[in-house]
């Protein structure tokens, strides 16, 4: 999942057998990612609905109306702390549907390499609590005004399915890290 150097030494001791559990991945998977809910936000929450958008290949905004998680800090996404809330997009597996572009044999390759976490911006969830197996899109990530979020109006789209455990959460930020932060190719031509 992260080519290149040994990673050990940027994850607390508390939490190093993750090491060991990520290379079982996606067995056992379930045991190790999800933890207890809390009363408050907690980076890596997912959310159980909420209308995300983005803008399409016209430049029109479109958007879907399902789960999504939280990619702020923690710290920023309580009341008060920051002025936007990150969250990204979650997307059931039973929405890959096979057309002329995406094939049954290119979705089951796209799950493949998504359960064992092979694809850069996505991250697999394993089902929980209603929601079903599914993955997080990274890529498109956007943010809601933090009054929003914390709006009485707002209150069903913080509910949440499941929330992350300590070794998820540390996962979701090798994840989160090696997406924003994963070097160009050598052939990059910069000046």
């Amino acid at each position: 999942m992260f080519p290149g150097d040994d990673i050990s030494r940027l994850i607390p001791e508390n939490v190093r057998s993750i090491l060991q559990d990520l290379k079982k991945t996606p067995i056992d998977y379930l045991k190790w990612l999800y933890g207890n809910v809390r009363d408050e936000i907690y980076q890596g929450d997912i959310l159980k609905s909420m209308v995300v958008y983005r803008l399409n290949e016209a430049g029109a905004i479109s958007d879907r109306e399902g789960p999504a998680m939280v990619v702020s800090h923690t710290c920023d996404c309580q009341p008060n702390q920051s002025e936007f809330v990150l969250v990204a997009p979650v997307f059931p597996f039973n929405e890959l549907i096979p057309d002329d572009d995406f094939t049954a044999e290119d979705i089951a390759s796209f799950k493949r390499d998504l359960c064992g976490n092979r694809l850069t911006d996505r991250v697999f969830l394993p089902g929980i609590n209603n929601l079903p197996d599914s993955w997080l899109d990274l890529s498109q990530m956007f943010s809601v005004d933090s009054q929003c979020f914390h709006s009485d109006a707002f209150a069903a789209s913080r509910q949440r399915i499941a929330s992350l455990s300590q070794k998820g959460h540390y996962f979701f930020l090798m994840k989160l890290s090696y997406f924003l932060n994963r070097p160009d190719p050598m052939d990059s031509k910069r000046s």
